[in-house]
């Protein structure tokens, strides 16, 4: 058990009852800053997706290296309050480009896919030619259509986008942690 959990648990709930054993189990996620900011981060999230990011932008944020942070996260509304958290990161240079999909209520009604065809180009760039290391945190469906915007990328770019993409996932260039309904 961590400590801080302990803390919690024993002065919250314990005081003057003795001690008390809690089992927990934890599974570590692919998710983690990686040990070299020098190549870009590409975040990807939708909904709730994004908080698994919140940790990792708050340690890059520590750290004061330079880096080169994307995120792209789709939300159903603009008053979102993770977009709010976002865009307060993007405003301290923690987060150097922010890109928001709001899939309802809006004029234009966008996903996070959208949003990553529309930055083709450069996303291209920074995945070939910067070896960007891409993060997302979405459900399986989501997710699918992710990857489906970045093979259709790849495809003009690649004579074997899924290889391209494959090799991507075994260099650890493109990681997920899915969820499924």
């Amino acid at each position: 058990m961590s400590s801080y959990i302990e803390k919690q648990y024993n002065d919250s709930f314990m005081e003057g009852r003795g001690k008390t054993q809690l089992k927990a189990f934890t599974r570590l996620g692919p998710m983690k800053v990686p040990e070299n900011l020098a190549n870009p981060l590409i975040l990807i999230a939708t909904g709730v997706g994004i908080v698994r990011f919140e940790g990792l932008l708050e340690e890059v944020a520590e750290l004061k290296s330079e880096h080169c942070i994307y995120v792209y996260y789709g939300c159903k509304d603009k008053d979102s309050i993770f977009a709010s958290k976002l865009s307060d990161l993007a405003k301290k240079k923690v987060i150097d480009t922010l890109e928001l999909a709001i899939s309802q209520n809006a004029e234009t009604k966008k996903h996070v896919q959208d949003i990553i065809m529309e930055h083709k180009e450069e996303l291209y760039y920074l995945i070939k030619r910067k070896s960007a290391v891409v993060m997302v945190c979405a459900s399986l469906a989501i997710e699918t259509s992710i990857k489906e915007a970045f093979l259709y990328i790849f495809k003009d770019k690649e004579s074997d986008a899924d290889k391209f993409f494959d090799e991507m996932k075994t260099k650890k260039q493109y990681v997920r942690e899915l969820w499924s309904i």
